[in-house]
């Protein structure tokens, strides 16, 4: 293989969405998101300023009325700095969504976000953490089958 070739195979980077990022990714990895900011604002001295996407997700409801895949809209952003994004600075938020169908159950992510903006601009995104954890849900026939009464770690 030619060695300019390679270099452009190695400086290849793969984005992902970000409801597949909060998805699938789980917390503490950095990941490039193609579609991670909208509404441009322009501040004093023009300054320029974002908001994140609200995107709607499908996660894991294990509320009794749920208990299955449902789509989650996002209910509040918190941001630091400011109320907005800024760019070329690293920026932390906490998103909170909640379940369409049963309004009760919700999803909080701890994000940190970095937006840069000059020859090579791009837009980063790093999970935190989230609560519920990330991972698998435990289906409620198990929950059932241990009892109220036992303490389990998985």
């Amino acid at each position: 293989m030619d060695r300019n070739k390679q270099t452009e195979v190695q400086t290849e980077v793969s984005y992902l969405t970000l409801s597949e990022f909060l998805q699938s990714t789980p917390p503490n990895q950095w990941r490039y998101i193609s579609d991670l900011s909208v509404s441009q604002h322009v501040g004093a001295y023009a300054s320029v300023s974002k908001e994140i996407n609200k995107c709607k997700l499908e996660l894991y409801c294990s509320n009794d009325l749920c208990n299955g895949f449902r789509f989650f809209r996002c209910a509040e952003v918190y941001e630091y700095p400011g109320p907005h994004l800024r760019t070329d600075t690293q920026n932390y938020l906490y998103v909170i969504y909640q379940c369409s169908n049963c309004q009760k159950t919700q999803k909080v992510y701890s994000l940190a976000v970095i937006l840069l903006i000059g020859e090579q601009s791009y837009e980063m995104c790093r999970k935190l953490g989230e609560l519920p954890p990330y991972g698998q849900p435990i289906p409620s026939r198990l929950i059932k089958l241990i009892g109220p009464d036992r303490d389990i770690f998985l």
